[in-house]
């Protein structure tokens, strides 16, 4: 560590104490020791700072924002105190004597992905893999043959002891009614599902009398613009402007 960083001294009483801040003098940002965790320091930026002083305090490594006490905390080690003086020259104020034997810096572990859960494979599921093969031959793109794929999947598992060739049109029918009852799918979702049916009836079953004429959702109606009072009160300026150019 540096002369400058260890020769760092509390120049008044001032600290965050219990968890709550104080600020020492105005244009100065107060860095305290952590109450609870002496490994770890507070960062006070006055208002005042914020806007050109908040995206420094980001880049420091392994910072985080404590939304309970509007603070920033970050490690205390070596890596922290040379970040300061470079990027905070004569703007941050330690509350307390830095010593000497504070670690280089310390491995910032990041939180664990969570794994989507893995689609639960239909009985039949060897008719989604040939769903697939079509979808590809097709060049369909890869975001459509994801969603066909997994709206069929959902179909045949809803009738998993069926074999895909032997579901009827009946049953079809009466999976998109449940879907609406029980999801409120949209329009268009329920156009994808029919779509991916249609295409696995058409294309591999050999069975497009089954699926013809499905029945496919209206058009969802959408309310005309209506302009507001102060914008009808424009439109002869804007045609007058329109006519002199």
């Amino acid at each position: 560590m540096s002369g400058q960083a260890a020769a760092l001294q509390a120049r008044e009483p001032a600290s965050v104490n219990a968890g709550h801040r104080s600020e020492t003098s105005s244009g100065r940002i107060t860095i305290s020791r952590h109450p609870q965790d002496k490994s770890r320091v507070r960062i006070f930026v006055p208002e005042s700072m914020l806007a050109d002083y908040l995206p420094v305090i980001k880049n420091i490594h392994g910072r985080r924002w404590n939304p309970e006490y509007k603070v920033w905390e970050a490690p205390l080690t070596k890596v922290t105190v040379r970040f300061v003086e470079k990027f905070l020259p004569g703007l941050a104020h330690w509350t307390f004597q830095v010593e000497g034997d504070i670690p280089e810096r310390i491995d910032i572990s990041r939180p664990a992905k969570k794994n989507r859960p893995a689609f639960t494979p239909a009985r039949y599921e060897e008719e989604v893999t040939r769903l697939e093969g079509v979808l590809l031959l097709k060049r369909y793109s890869w975001r459509t043959i994801k969603t066909y794929l997994s709206c069929f999947r959902r179909f045949i598992c809803h009738y998993n002891d069926t074999k895909p060739g032997n579901i009827t049109r009946t049953q079809i029918d009466a999976y998109i009614v449940h879907l609406v009852k029980t999801r409120n799918i949209s329009e268009s979702h329920q156009n994808q599902i029919l779509s991916a049916i249609k295409m696995y009836y058409c294309e591999i079953a050999g069975q497009e009398e089954k699926v013809r004429r499905l029945i496919r959702p209206k058009k969802a109606q959408k309310l005309p613009h209506v302009l507001t009072v102060r914008q009808r009160r424009f439109i002869p300026t804007l045609l007058m402007r329109v006519g002199q150019k």
